[in-house]
């Protein structure tokens, strides 16, 4: 089974069933490593049960958090090393005589780009989810809010 399928899986047997579902419940072999990746991508946590000794766990069931560490996860992976790897090429590119000018100014360009959108993430993560979600709704009609100046 997929690792999104097993996250997102609803119960349909007791908790005792070794699936993940909402609500503590005994859970897979933590040495799985489907389970380690969903523990690692912050959608699975461990809870204690009184009076068990048996390891439980509990899926995260919002569907906005877990599109959130999703993107978080995704973004520590992905995009911040890309980021840091672009600043040192921009940074390399200042002192490299070598180098064609049109080839520095699209280093720029793009490490601009890539730290634009790293900024715009960080604000939506401020933005309530329910604005959040309005905004999505929107689409592209949130552009004839934007002011445009002369029209062509």
């Amino acid at each position: 089974m997929r690792m999104s399928a097993v996250a997102l899986e609803l119960p349909r047997r007791p908790v005792f069933e070794p699936r993940l579902a909402p609500g503590p419940q005994p859970g897979p072999e933590p040495e799985d490593p489907r389970f380690r990746e969903l523990m690692a991508w912050n959608l699975v946590r461990r809870v204690p049960v009184k009076g068990d000794r048996r390891e439980h766990f509990e899926a995260e069931t919002d569907l906005w958090e877990i599109a959130m560490r999703i993107a978080a996860v995704r973004k520590e992976r992905e995009i911040d090393p890309a980021v840091a790897a672009l600043r040192a090429c921009v940074a390399d590119a200042e002192h490299d005589r070598k180098l064609h000018p049109v080839a520095g100014k699209r280093l720029n360009d793009m490490l601009a780009f890539v730290e634009a959108m790293d900024r715009w993430y960080a604000q939506m993560l401020t933005v309530p989810k329910p604005k959040l979600a309005m905004l999505i709704r929107l689409g592209t009609r949130i552009v004839s809010l934007l002011p445009l100046g002369k029209q062509k």
